[in-house]
C-alpha cells in the first residue's frame, strides 16, 4: 500500500489543490475527491491539470497528520486553492465551521438544538400535537389499516367513475357509428379475419360442437346449434 500527499495544479489559472491518497496502484489516475476540484476539472478539462506527488508516508496516520499541517483554515480559505476543508482525517467543511462561528455556536449539535422547532415559541404546541397523534395511534391499533382501506376505496371509486365515463362515451350513437365505419374499412370479422372462418356448429340435440368445415359430421350429429 502506498500513502502519499499530492498537489494538483490548474495550468490555466495556477490554482492548486492539496490532498492525500492511499492506493495499491500509483497509476490509478486519482485526481482528488473534493467537490470543488471535481467541478474545476469538468469545467477546464482534465488535460489542463497536472498532478505531483509531494511526499510519501509509511502509514495513513502520518499521512493525515501531514495533510493537517499543510491544509490549515487559512490555506482552505485562500482564493488560489480548491480546498474547502481543513486537512486531516475527520475534518469538516470549513464553510460550515465559519457559518456556525458567525451565528455564535460551538458545534453542529448546539446549532441543531437551537434551531429545533421544539425550542421555538411554538414548541409546546408542536409537542402537544405530537402527543395527540401518538394517543390516537395507540388507542386504535388498526388505524393505519383503516387509512389504507379508505385510500383504496377512493381509488376504486375513481376507477369506477372513469369506467362509467368511458362506457357512456363509447355507447353514444356517434361513437357507435365511428366504430361501425372503422370495422367496415378494416373488414373486421370478414372472411379470413373472422375467428369463425372455416368452422361451423354441429349438435346432437343436447351437446354443441364447433368443427372444421372439412371435417365429417359424426354419427348422431347434424349442422346447427341447440340453444
Amino acid at each position: 500500500m502506498f500513502y502519499y500527499l499530492y498537489k494538483i495544479t490548474n495550468n490555466v489559472n495556477t490554482k492548486i489543490y492539496i490532498g492525500v491518497h492511499q492506493t495499491h496502484n500509483l497509476d490509478d489516475n486519482y485526481m482528488g475527491s473534493g467537490k470543488v476540484i471535481k467541478r474545476a476539472i469538468l469545467k477546464y478539462g482534465i488535460e489542463n491539470f497536472s498532478k505531483e506527488i509531494v511526499e510519501f508516508f509509511d502509514n495513513s496516520l502520518d499521512m493525515y497528520k501531514r495533510e493537517a499541517e499543510i491544509v490549515t483554515s487559512e490555506f482552505a480559505i485562500n482564493e488560489n486553492t480548491y480546498n474547502i476543508r481543513e486537512g486531516g482525517k475527520g475534518g469538516f467543511d470549513l464553510a460550515t465551521k465559519i457559518h456556525m462561528e458567525r451565528e455564535g455556536y460551538q458545534s453542529v449539535a448546539e446549532r441543531n438544538k437551537a434551531i429545533s422547532p421544539m425550542n421555538s415559541p411554538r414548541g409546546d404546541e408542536i409537542r402537544e400535537k405530537a402527543r395527540e397523534g401518538w394517543k390516537k395511534m395507540f388507542a386504535d391499533p388498526c388505524r393505519r389499516q383503516k387509512q389504507r382501506a379508505a385510500i383504496n376505496k377512493t381509488r376504486q371509486q375513481k376507477l369506477t367513475e372513469d369506467h362509467m365515463y368511458y362506457t357512456s362515451c363509447m355507447n353514444t350513437e356517434e361513437a357507435q357509428s365511428k366504430k361501425r365505419d372503422t370495422f367496415k374499412q378494416n373488414k373486421h370479422q370478414q372472411g379470413t379475419n373472422n375467428n369463425q372462418y372455416g368452422t361451423y356448429w354441429i349438435t346432437n340435440g343436447t351437446n354443441n360442437k364447433k368443427v372444421s368445415d372439412i371435417s365429417e359430421i359424426p354419427e348422431g350429429y347434424r349442422r346447427g346449434r341447440t340453444l
